[in-house]
């Protein structure tokens, strides 16, 4: 196996009250497009109990999946950030999480943030071919606070540094909640959200550069735009284009062959109010 597909999927919980895009409205095309583009691997955010459930029926045949450690409560139920591989493609070799926290071991959060958030990792093999080791973390950052992305975003470095040797590929998938850059937002969109984000300068992108990692998105030829929206909030190309891509894969040590923006939907229903990105990524 030369290649394989990696993706970033944040499918919007199961128990929130969206209208017309209530998850059982919009499951079979969230599930039928994961199917079409066929990953590798998929780092989710925000599974709650039916995604996880539609999840399993659908691809439990095909995929394993390290669930993590619950985090974000919505009534009785929470988020995770799991990772599922094609049992084909990679064997299992070890699993953790963590939360984003100055506690990572225990239910807890950074004084600057709003949820609490954790991250999940594991650690594969390749099973086609030559025995390559690989691995990843997925995670969902603070939604409105910029210096518990930054603390988040350096503590998964370490986390990722010192559980991982420097010579196996790593690969980061998250809904990083930030902005690469500010400079496509229109000012009259700039509600509290937007501000936190807008002006936090790159910061937590910068912690993975400055360590060596590789944005997907730039390294296949792409660059920054206004159209680059991966959250949507369930309007597609109406939303505002103020390139809020937020949903980021990021590696090191392997090579970008090619990065896309999934904005495969049946509006007015997404299969998310994010579109999933998909990396195919090359030993």
């Amino acid at each position: 196996m030369d290649r394989f597909k990696v993706m970033s999927f944040n499918l919007r919980g199961s128990a929130f009250d969206d209208g017309a895009n209530v998850w059982p409205a919009r499951a079979e095309m969230a599930l039928d497009l994961i199917a079409k583009h066929d990953p590798d691997v998929i780092g989710f955010q925000e599974v709650q109990a039916g995604n996880l459930a539609a999840l399993i029926e659908r691809f439990g045949g095909a995929y394993d999946f390290e669930l993590g450690t619950k985090a974000i409560t919505r009534g009785d139920d929470f988020h995770y950030v799991p990772l599922f591989w094609k049992r084909r493609s990679f064997f299992f070799q070890a699993a953790g999480s963590f939360y984003l926290s100055e506690t990572p071991d225990r239910w807890s959060m950074f004084p600057t943030g709003t949820l609490i958030r954790s991250a999940t990792w594991v650690r594969l093999e390749q099973a086609r071919g030559e025995p390559r080791p690989l691995f990843l973390l997925n995670s969902h950052f603070d939604h409105l606070n910029q210096r518990a992305r930054e603390q988040s975003a350096d503590l998964v470095v370490q986390q990722m540094q010192a559980l991982c040797p420097p010579d196996v590929p790593m690969i980061f998938t998250a809904d990083s909640n930030e902005y690469f850059t500010s400079q496509f937002l229109p000012p009259d969109v700039l509600t509290t959200f937007h501000e936190e984000i807008a002006t936090s300068g790159g910061n937590t992108h910068a912690s993975f550069t400055d360590a060596g990692f590789i944005d997907a998105f730039h390294a296949a030829g792409h660059t920054d735009s206004a159209s680059d929206n991966t959250f949507h909030d369930f309007k597609g190309e109406s939303y505002p284009q103020m390139g809020l891509r937020i949903d980021w894969i990021l590696e090191r040590g392997l090579k970008v062959e090619a990065f896309e923006i999934i904005r495969d939907a049946q509006p007015p229903v997404y299969p998310s109010d994010h579109y999933p990105v998909l990396a195919t990524l090359a030993w």
